[in-house]
């Protein structure tokens, strides 16, 4: 009697490992650099937006719209520093993805990209 043996052979299989791997090798690094990216982005918004009520407080011919609190703008990803004084920018600085700061200005509400 012959009977057909089911599976796969060992060389199909060492095939598909080698594609997971190289599939693998391309798209982690992608993935990788997508989540930096995504991490200053959102440093950046929370910089701009931060920026905006530090305008807002300092345009207020009144008095009455108090500085924005700092620390209250800070976030997982984003740490960042009030201007002092008469300083027209302030800094972020990004504690994950590229892990390095940019500089905001706050009389134009604009961030740089990220040094």
């Amino acid at each position: 009697m012959n009977t057909m043996q089911k599976g796969f052979t060992l060389i199909e299989l060492m095939i598909v490992v080698a594609i997971i791997g190289i599939l693998a090798a391309i798209a982690i690094p992608s993935y990788q650099n997508y989540t930096k990216r995504s991490v200053d982005a959102q440093c950046k918004s929370t910089g701009k937006n931060f920026a905006t009520a530090w305008n807002l407080s300092v345009s207020d011919p009144e008095g009455k719209t108090s500085a924005p609190v700092a620390t209250n703008y800070n976030t997982a990803n984003c740490v960042i520093t009030a201007p002092t004084g008469t300083a027209t920018t302030f800094t972020i600085a990004v504690t994950k993805g590229t892990g390095t700061t940019m500089t905001c200005d706050w009389t134009k509400g604009t961030c740089g990209d990220p040094v």
